[in-house]
């Protein structure tokens, strides 16, 4: 028993709380030295960021609620995730009630956002959507949509 609770300690760092509904991440690092979060394949129900300076990396996201990763906050590199058919539904509970085939969030002045070198499934109507305030310092794919 004492082993299961550490390979879970190390799976999910302190500052992310990880449940059958979503990963939820308030701890980030430095500019220099971003706060990695990486799931050596664990699965979520989805992810959301709400702190600055974060790496995500290595999640299988299976039918999470849309957005599969919402992402609040600067300096937030998402990549090697695989993601399948998000959902309708609200990603965090309280904000906005997204559609189905949404991948990636960014809303809120989430600047300098990097989105990249995931896998998500075929027919997904939005892989990233962004609001305005978000655009600034952003890479990755194109936004197709709102977040």
């Amino acid at each position: 028993m004492f082993k299961l609770l550490m390979a879970l300690t190390l799976l999910v760092p302190l500052h992310a709380h990880a449940s059958p509904d979503r990963l939820e991440i308030s701890s980030g690092g430095t500019a220099t030295s971003p706060k990695v979060y990486d799931g050596h394949g664990q699965s979520v129900g989805g992810i959301t960021v709400e702190a600055d300076n974060v790496v995500v990396q290595n999640y299988v996201l299976e039918e999470p609620d849309a957005p599969g990763v919402e992402v609040t906050g600067n300096n937030i590199t998402v990549s090697h995730l695989t993601i399948t058919d998000p959902q309708a539904g609200d990603g965090d509970g309280n904000t906005f009630a997204a559609k189905p085939g949404r991948v990636v969030g960014l809303a809120i002045n989430s600047t300098n956002a990097t989105i990249g070198s995931n896998k998500v499934s075929p027919g997904i109507e939005c892989y990233v959507g962004i609001d305005d305030s978000s655009r600034t310092g952003y890479r990755g794919l194109k936004p197709e949509c709102a977040p």
